[in-house]
């Protein structure tokens, strides 16, 4: 009764516009207080912050993190999207097509939904809507996109789940690579079927073109496209950690933006910084959740929960449906990282118990995060499409555009969930 209340006092600080930060913290602090009073409870929640921000698998996140920014911040972006969108202007619904193409090449390299929706966004809404693409395919197709982040590695969301989950990270990068080519597959598929029936809303226009310009957008795309590769055949082959490809990547990254880009010094000033406010927001939201989380397993609330299950013969199909449709709800209103912290300690001794692999649904509990990003009220997505798209885009544009790509990702959870070895192929071959 009193984890219900917290969690009824979480919402309405939430709905009261209190930062989902202090909002954790909050419920935390009164659930320490509540297990252990005094000071001993505020001990636990001390040391809980120390074990967070010393976790050694952690430090990719941040590294992550800071390679987005800079990638972001050097214009490497817009050269990579011009490159592909001349490469793949004749294929239907050319800008649009192109535009996912793109964010399935960034969702190699950055790991971050809200970095790749920027990225890709910040230069192709204006360019659509310019040239009378119908407004909710241009911003639907970029903010779902977008969201392919999380789930082709490396993925900040992925390492988070790997932690909470005490799975395999490296296993958790390489299950979602045929996942996430899928998912991506379907959305250019959708595009393509939709601009064919009716090419009035991606009017073709031809670019421009200088004489050299096949090896200009190859030597555009080829140094991302080599390190993506590289980032994932090294962690495929055991011959480097998350942690260490994480490291390489900020530097390689940076080496590309210097000679391939304009990045500047303040430029790579303003990533960096960018970067910290950044991983503060995201480790502050770990301090709290994986806190509470804490006290939750050592209230039993979990094996509880787990214990219900088995009593009443719940089988693993039903479990996982009921996860889904949790998952569906908590993603309209809560960060990503929130969601995976407040929910594993909860669901984990029940998937122990199913005998439910921990691999497989990280990727099926990504692709939730993933419509979580694109659904409102709160997904982070809209928001950031909302602060790119020009003003004759309206909100409900943004929001109807990215519904149809929300249904996709439902099929695609459906498929993963009839056939799992999509996801535990790769990961099985290790």
């Amino acid at each position: 009764m009193v984890i219900l209340l917290l969690v009824v006092a979480g919402f309405v600080l939430l709905g009261a516009g209190v930062p989902i930060t202090f909002t954790f913290g909050l419920c935390t602090v009164a659930l320490a207080l509540y297990t252990w009073p005094g000071t001993l409870g505020l001990g636990m929640v001390s040391i809980n912050t120390y074990n967070v921000v010393t976790t050694e698998t952690i430090i990719a996140v941040p590294l992550f993190v800071l390679m987005a920014e800079v990638i972001m911040v050097s214009g490497l972006g817009t050269r990579v999207f011009d490159a592909v969108q001349k490469l793949f202007w004749r294929i239907p619904g050319g800008l649009a097509t192109s535009s996912m193409i793109s964010s399935i090449g960034f969702a190699a390299i950055t790991g971050s939904s809200v970095a790749n929706t920027a990225t890709v966004g910040g230069v192709a809404v204006k360019e659509m809507v310019d040239r009378k693409y119908d407004h909710r395919l241009a911003v639907g197709s970029i903010a779902a996109g977008g969201a392919l982040a999380i789930l082709i590695p490396p993925s900040t969301f992925m390492v988070i789940y790997g932690v909470v989950s005490n799975t395999s990270i490296v296993k958790l990068f390489v299950g979602g690579v045929i996942p996430g080519l899928m998912l991506g597959g379907m959305f250019i598929a959708y595009i393509m079927a939709r601009c064919i029936a009716n090419p009035a809303l991606c009017p073709s226009v031809r670019p421009s073109y200088k004489n050299d310009w096949v090896l200009k957008a190859i030597w555009d795309v080829l140094p991302l496209a080599t390190l993506a590769v590289s980032m994932l055949g090294v962690l495929y082959a055991g011959i480097a950690t998350p942690n260490e490809v994480a490291a390489v990547g900020v530097v390689l990254a940076t080496i590309i933006a210097l000679f391939q880009a304009d990045l500047t010094v303040a430029k790579l000033y303003s990533a960096v910084t960018r970067s910290v406010v950044t991983n503060c927001m995201i480790f502050w939201i770990m301090i709290g959740t994986w806190s509470f989380g804490y006290i939750l397993t050592y209230l039993g609330v979990g094996k509880q929960i787990s214990d219900l299950v088995q009593i009443w013969g719940v089988q693993p199909l039903a479990i996982i449906l009921a996860i889904n449709l949790l998952l569906l709800v908590l993603g309209c209103l809560l960060d990503p990282g929130a969601i995976v912290m407040l929910v594993m300690p909860l669901v984990l001794p029940v998937l122990l118990a199913a005998h439910i692999d921990l691999v497989w649904f990280g990727i099926i509990f990504t692709i939730n995060m993933e419509m979580g990003m694109v659904t409102p009220p709160f997904g982070l997505n809209l928001f950031v499409m909302r602060g790119i798209a020009p003003p004759e885009v309206s909100t409900a544009d943004i929001i109807w555009g990215a519904m149809p790509f929300v249904l996709i990702e439902m099929l695609a959870i459906a498929i993963l969930t009839a056939f799992p070895k999509i996801a535990l192929w790769l990961p099985s071959l290790m």
